[in-house]
């Protein structure tokens, strides 16, 4: 008769990323449709300044504010940063698409191990 040892449990502790510091902030680019948005990525607390505006008050609906955050959400740094963006052209959907581009690639510039592979 064998003998089934049953392996030991695992608990899984939270993931923790720490921001990362950088001499300068980090400008990227994002375009979409005839939108493009100018980004700048600085260590901080996950605020947004579009246009001297708050997210919720540049992009009221909840779908764009989702999809804008998604790449902050994918690394898990939602509250790492602070984003600065210009954004011209376009309607909120071609300008949210870009913001997320521009946000996007700042963050692979930021830590470039987060690119997916």
């Amino acid at each position: 008769m064998t003998e089934i040892s049953e392996a030991p449990a695992v608990e899984s502790q939270p993931v923790h990323h720490e921001s990362f510091v950088f001499e300068r902030p980090i400008q990227t680019v994002g375009r979409r449709k005839e939108a493009v948005v100018r980004v700048r990525l600085v260590p901080g607390t996950g605020k947004f300044d579009l246009n001297g505006r708050t997210l919720e008050d540049y992009f009221p609906n909840k779908v764009h504010q989702q999809l804008i955050k998604a790449p902050l959400v994918t690394v898990d740094r939602v509250e790492s940063y602070d984003i600065f963006a210009h954004l011209n052209g376009g309607g909120p959907s071609g300008q949210a698409g870009a913001l997320r581009l521009g946000i996007a690639r700042a963050l692979i510039l930021a830590n470039p191990e987060d690119r997916p592979r």
